[in-house]
C-alpha cells in the first residue's frame, strides 16, 4: 500500500452535474487521486486504486471569475469569443491518500511488490512523470510520504461522488461511474469492489 500526503494552495474537483460553472466537491475524488498517483508513477500493467482519502485541513472555499476562450478564431471570424466562467475552488488543502494497485494485462503474471517498490522510490525522491495536480492542472500539488502526525479532521459527510470512467462499455461511449460515499471522521474509504465498475476484466 502506498501512503502519501498531497497538498496545495488550491484544488478543484469539479462536480459532473455542473458543466457550465466549475463547482468543486468538498473532498478529493478517487479519480483525482488516480490522476495524481499516475503523474508520479504509471505503467501499462497497473491501475491505481485509492482505498482511503483523508481530509487533513479544514474545508475552505475560494470563488473566482475568469474569462475563458469559448471559440477559437477562424479565417471567417478572426476575433476569439470569450465567456465569463465562475469557479468555486477549495483552498489550502491537504489529503492523505492510501492506495493499492491492480495488475492488468501482462501485469497479471507479475508481482505487485515490484511496482510498489518502483513507485515508493519515486515518492522518496520527489520524482514524477508529469506535474501532479489537484483536479485542475493549474492547481499544482506537492507530495511526500505520510507520517503518524498526518491525522484527518473530525468531519462527517454523505456524498454522491464521481469514481471514474468506464471506457470498456460495449457499443457506447465511455460512461461516468458514481458511488454513494460516506466520509466518517474525515476519511473516505473505497472498497476494491467499487473499482470493478471502472476496471472490468
Amino acid at each position: 500500500m502506498i501512503d502519501i500526503v498531497a497538498s496545495g494552495k488550491f484544488a478543484c474537483f469539479t462536480r459532473a452535474e455542473t458543466p457550465s460553472d466549475r463547482l468543486t466537491y468538498p473532498v478529493m475524488t478517487p479519480s483525482a487521486a488516480v490522476g495524481l498517483l499516475s503523474a508520479i508513477f504509471w505503467k501499462p500493467a497497473i491501475k491505481w486504486e485509492p482505498r482511503e482519502i483523508s481530509i487533513l485541513r479544514p474545508i475552505q472555499y475560494h470563488d473566482r471569475k475568469t474569462k475563458e476562450l469559448q471559440k477559437a478564431p477562424t479565417a471567417s471570424n478572426p476575433l476569439p469569443k470569450r465567456t465569463l466562467r465562475h469557479t468555486r475552488m477549495l483552498k489550502d488543502v491537504a489529503y492523505r491518500i492510501k492506495a493499492d494497485l491492480r495488475l492488468v494485462g501482462y501485469g497479471k503474471e507479475e508481482s505487485k511488490g515490484k511496482y510498489f517498490a518502483q513507485a515508493q522510490r519515486r515518492i522518496d525522491k520527489g520524482q514524477f512523470y508529469s506535474a501532479p495536480f489537484l483536479g485542475l492542472r493549474e492547481c499544482y500539488a506537492e507530495f511526500r510520504n505520510a507520517t503518524e502526525s498526518d491525522t484527518p479532521i473530525d468531519r462527517d459527510l454523505d456524498l454522491r461522488l464521481f469514481l471514474g470512467w468506464n471506457y470498456e462499455a460495449e457499443d457506447q461511449e465511455a460512461e461516468p461511474v458514481f458511488f454513494n460515499a460516506s466520509i466518517r471522521g474525515g476519511t473516505l474509504s473505497i472498497s476494491s469492489d467499487q473499482y470493478d465498475r471502472i476496471y472490468p476484466e
